[in-house]
């Protein structure tokens, strides 16, 4: 071999070993971007709302606080979540983790799904004619074989979309629920924000009677007992075809007052169902304190932490360590707090309050459970057990309504949608479970 080459092949290998990157060859494939991939050097800057700073996350959707970036940092944007509203971010100091997109300086609105900020025509979502059209041509809400689908949903003030007497316009409108609900292919509902007086009891026949048509099944329901019939309820929707109901019972322990119908807050509603695979469990209803000032938090953070007095009331009943909680948990924060705490600081919160009591709560697919001024927040959540052999650690809450149809863009600017109107400014949660018996 000629020395030229020979010097030729040793430069070559020198190149390999010490790490250098050699053009591809003209018309070389190269690794397709991830999804959720970034031009790289995208660089923004942090906007905090409190005085520790933005807070970071290990992963997007995650409540768990990592760390956190210093009001005005500069940061490199690494990664977008499929709807935008989260950004995975690195600071010049090499801290990194995962933001929602408010803490941006200067962040415009959050960008539209592809579907845009408004359910398309033929959604269900998007009126009562539509929902009846999607029922009439066979069209669900798609369910896996061999599972339980649970739902939880607070209905507006239901049926007068209002507190108190009286109704707000023609209030909730009856025929569209029952389409919604049906079209959701849900065993069982937990429902909140129900009103129990005569005219309540009436509007409610007509849904379950609705719910048996467009079904086949055969609808019941089970309220709290609280005598207040004017004030907000919870309660559990089920089709009795297919869940086996007992034992009704009001949670006292979750009324943060400690009694049950203290000051107009919410006990919960638990019935033990079972399913025709077998999947037997306790299913309570909640809906705990509303409010962004100091004490709704306090009150909030008491219900979660009775959790455990309620489940000796429930193991009283039926011994079984099964149990889901679904509802409105009303995580919205504190801005009258010092510091103020953000919605996402909430839910860390009352993911350790949660874990220290043997509970978890089940990860939502979206960021957002109800609209208001045309924003979506993670308000209702589900809860189990933390030995609930049949439910799987991956699973996920899927989030319907027009929270999903829109992936949680912001409403539209003329002012809320017919759902919101005529349904409620919370969307319908669900969540799938094997129907098989482990224990």
């Amino acid at each position: 071999m000629r020395p030229l080459a020979v010097l030729l092949l040793a430069l070559l290998a020198l190149g390999c070993r010490d790490g250098l990157t050699r053009p591809a060859p003209t018309g070389a494939a190269s690794a397709a971007p991830s999804p959720s991939a970034v031009p790289s050097g995208e660089r923004a800057r942090l906007r905090a709302t409190n005085v520790q700073g933005v807070p970071l996350h290990p992963e997007e959707r995650a409540a768990a606080v990592s760390g956190r970036l210093p009001d005005g940092a500069e940061v490199e944007i690494l990664a977008r979540s499929t709807d935008g509203q989260w950004l995975e971010v690195r600071g010049k100091d090499g801290t990194r983790g995962w933001i929602t997109r408010r803490y941006l300086a200067g962040a415009g609105p959050a960008p539209a799904s592809p579907a845009g900020v408004s359910p398309s025509t033929d959604s269900p979502w998007s009126s009562r004619a539509a929902c009846e059209k999607a029922l009439s041509e066979g069209r669900r809400l798609e369910r896996p074989d061999g599972v339980a689908r649970f739902g939880t949903w607070n209905v507006r003030w239901f049926p007068d979309g209002k507190p108190g007497k009286g109704q707000e316009g023609k209030g909730t409108d009856l025929a569209w629920l029952a389409c919604a609900i049906a079209w959701s292919n849900v065993d069982a509902l937990a429902v909140q924000e129900f009103k129990t007086t005569e005219r309540a009891m009436q509007a409610l026949a007509e849904v379950r009677r609705a719910l048996d048509r467009h079904t086949g099944g055969s609808w019941e329901a089970a309220f709290d007992d609280c005598p207040n019939r004017d004030s907000q309820h919870v309660g559990v929707l089920y089709d009795g075809k297919r869940v086996k109901a007992r034992a009704p019972t009001t949670l006292a322990a979750l009324n943060p007052h400690g009694e049950p119908c203290k000051n107009s807050l919410r006990p919960g509603l638990a019935l033990y169902v079972t399913l025709p695979g077998g999947l037997d469990l306790h299913f309570v209803s909640v809906h705990a304190k509303s409010g962004t000032e100091r004490r709704s938090l306090e009150l909030r953070d008491k219900s979660l932490s009775a959790l455990g007095e309620a489940d000796k009331a429930l193991q009283a009943l039926v011994q079984d360590r099964d149990v889901l909680l679904a509802g409105d948990f009303n995580t919205m924060g504190c801005k009258d707090c010092s510091p103020p705490v953000s919605a996402d600081e909430e839910l860390g919160r009352a993911d350790g309050v949660l874990g220290r009591q043997g509970y978890r709560r089940v990860a939502a697919e979206k960021p957002c459970s109800e609209y208001h001024d045309g924003r979506g927040t993670l308000l209702d959540h589900f809860v189990a057990s933390s030995s609930f052999a049949e439910l799987p650690k991956q699973a996920r809450v899927v989030v319907s309504g027009i929270c999903g149809d829109t992936s949680c863009a912001v409403g539209p600017a003329a002012g809320p949608g017919a759902a919101q109107r005529e349904l409620s400014d919370h969307c319908p949660l669900f969540l799938d479970i094997p129907d098989r018996d482990l224990d």
